[in-house]
């Protein structure tokens, strides 16, 4: 089944990472975050384009144009290994610059992506999510998906804690952007 798809994307990218988010989120996570650049029909200008000729259009008449869209409800897919920092803009900067500004490193250590986020696990990866069983279903519209990350507190450049955390793929987005789990 064809998922539903918007141009109302709520993510915004500045200096190549989402703009307000607590954690480093880089536009490489555009796929993680369901959003994808796509080709979509114009259709104000097919409308016109129909009426001034007073005949429904070919394929070949049609115009197109490319956009930023996303899943509604979006189908998250972060993947093991992926490594976010706070507070957020570190990644473009110098490791020994980042080095003492750095709060907290989130690493994911086991994932498995929300319906229709990608093709469906193999059998060996059933095993982690039987690992996870304990965590609630999810609500309609809320996802599939899982993450299971450990997360690495920082001081003056040194690791004081970790601990590991399971979360919802849509619960895990939600950290990402506002820092809290």
């Amino acid at each position: 089944m064809k998922r539903k798809r918007t141009e109302d994307v709520d993510i915004e990218f500045e200096n190549g990472c989402a703009k307000d988010w607590a954690f480093d989120v880089s536009e490489e996570f555009r796929p993680a975050l369901d959003i994808a650049y796509m080709q979509r029909a114009d259709k104000k200008a097919n409308a016109a384009l129909k009426a001034k000729l007073g005949r429904p259009l070919l394929e070949t008449e049609k115009t197109w144009r490319l956009v930023w869209t996303r899943g509604e409800p979006p189908a998250y897919a972060f993947n093991e290994g992926d490594i976010f920092y706070d507070p957020a803009g570190l990644r473009a900067m110098n490791w020994d610059e980042a080095l003492p500004l750095l709060r907290r490193t989130v690493k994911i250590i086991q994932a498995n992506p929300d319906l229709g986020a990608l093709p469906p696990i193999s059998n060996e990866e059933n095993t982690a999510i039987q690992d996870l069983e304990q965590l609630e279903q999810p609500e309609p519209g809320k996802g599939s998906g899982w993450v299971k990350y450990r997360v690495f507190y920082y001081e003056k450049g040194e690791i004081v804690k970790q601990d590991v955390h399971d979360l919802r793929q849509c619960e895990f987005a939600e950290f990402l952007r506002t820092g809290i789990s």
